[in-house]
């Protein structure tokens, strides 16, 4: 599989962010500053259905996704702009395949 990459994200970054959330399960929520809605509704797609793929709880991507790698700071949010005209099954591939490079999912 190809990943995108696009400016100014590195789709395979390594680095960990161990800072746990302050707002429990609903951490994503606390982008909303950060992003506008159609990115907030696309990175909930993408956790959504990355866990769904993974037969994993929401709440539990989300931690792989955002607080133990960086993949949603530094890809999924920043290439919205292409990454949101793939399909589902490409893209939750894709964000599979950078999970399983950064050690975060067998």
């Amino acid at each position: 599989m190809i990943s995108i990459k696009c400016s100014p994200c590195a789709a395979h970054t390594t680095g960990l962010k161990g800072a746990a959330s302050p707002l429990g399960v609903f951490p994503i929520l606390a982008y909303n500053n950060r992003m506008n809605k159609k990115e907030l509704a696309f990175a909930v797609f993408c956790i959504e259905y990355t866990a769904e793929k993974l037969k994993i709880k929401g709440d539990e991507a989300y931690k792989l996704l955002a607080e133990k790698s960086d993949i949603l700071d530094n890809y999924i949010i920043p290439c919205f702009d292409v990454l949101h005209t793939q399909g589902k099954e490409y893209i939750v591939n894709d964000l599979i395949e950078i999970m399983q490079e950064k050690g975060l999912v067998a």
